[in-house]
């Protein structure tokens, strides 16, 4: 009998350089989910990027549907994607890791592992 093998997941991540606040993050189900992710964070930012990656952000944001395509292919394949603006004030890194999580044993241990990654991000 084979053995079972685990979903993909991915893991997506966006970090700030300079941190004012612990890095955020998602386990998205599909890769469309984790570029969607990516795609509102560079949305919340591109106001305070610099003039040349604000140009790079808005032809990233206005060229969706081809791009994503080839980078929700590749993320399938199991290579990881990142994205990386900066501003005169700060850097911005969105990474997504295809993943293969455990399956947790109960509700509790999902509570009790959330509480933990939460106390260690804050």
């Amino acid at each position: 009998m084979p053995a079972a093998t685990l979903p993909l997941r991915y893991w997506c991540r966006c970090e700030r350089t300079p941190a004012p606040s612990a890095p955020r993050g998602i386990l998205a189900l599909t890769p469309g989910e984790a570029l969607e992710w990516v795609r509102e964070g560079v949305r919340d930012v591109v106001a305070e990027l610099a003039a040349e990656e604000f140009d790079r952000a808005w032809s990233w944001l206005g060229d969706h549907w081809r791009r994503t395509e080839a980078d929700r292919r590749s993320l399938r394949a199991g290579l990881p994607y990142a994205l990386r603006l900066g501003g005169p004030e700060a850097l911005w890194t969105w990474t997504v890791h295809p993943v293969q999580p455990l399956p947790l044993l109960d509700r509790r241990l999902a509570t009790t592992t959330r509480r933990i990654a939460q106390k260690v991000e804050g």
